[in-house]
């Protein structure tokens, strides 16, 4: 880095020239915005949606996830809120959770359903600078989980109601009493109110298709 500039020596003019070695400043910069790359790329190659607001609730910073989700460029969400970008219901849950945030100076978890998916939350107080507080927040969607666990409930009720028809039958002393049995079970597991309930007759080696009747069924034939 030169600098010059002209001085009166003895009567004539000179240029005065100051040199000043810069190579580990440029290289300072060159490394800043080197790793600011590997933020951006690290940041934007997650699905998870991450972001900063200040302590307006304003965004401060998105990754492409965020930009994807709302449909729109990272320049036009940065400097909104939140109700200028949801519902006016959902946009009053998420300041519920950031104005927790920043009073009680503590991350705060919280899962919620948007639409048919569900999405669960992590928000935590972030130092913006010396005298001011933000919200930095990480949402993941789980949906998926929610299906298997919700799968898994229904295997789990499937199962407890099996259990539970084998041990009824038992104690069973009639087709009516079986046939009953079976719906009651059978209909706490099946969102369905009627169902048939098969019974194989060897003697005859047919299927008869024997109905416990709710008020809404009618009488099948046997075939």
């Amino acid at each position: 880095e030169v600098h010059a500039a002209p001085v009166d020596h003895l009567g004539e003019q000179v240029f005065c020239s100051l040199i000043i070695d810069v190579t580990e400043k440029i290289q300072t910069v060159e490394s800043l915005e080197e790793k600011t790359k590997w933020l951006h790329r690290f940041v934007d190659g997650t699905n998870e949606m991450l972001y900063v607001k200040d302590d307006e609730y304003r965004y401060l910073m998105v990754n492409r996830a965020i930009s994807n989700f709302f449909n729109k460029a990272t320049s036009e969400i940065v400097g909104l809120t939140d109700f200028d970008l949801m519902s006016l219901s959902s946009a009053l849950q998420c300041l519920e959770t950031d104005q927790a945030v920043l009073e009680g100076g503590k991350a705060v978890v919280q899962e919620e359903k948007i639409g048919d998916e569900y999405f669960e939350t992590t928000k935590f107080p972030l130092q913006l600078n010396e005298n001011k507080m933000g919200i930095a927040g990480i949402v993941r969607n789980v949906t998926a989980r929610k299906q298997a666990e919700a799968q898994l409930i229904h295997v789990a009720d499937t199962q407890s109601a099996l259990r539970k028809f084998a041990e009824e039958t038992l104690q069973t002393c009639t087709i009516s009493e079986l046939y009953a049995a079976s719906y009651r079970l059978v209909s706490n597991v099946m969102p369905r109110r009627n169902f048939h309930v098969v019974t194989l007759d060897k003697e005859a080696n047919q299927i008869v298709v024997p109905y416990y009747m709710a008020e809404l069924d009618c009488i099948p034939r046997c075939r």
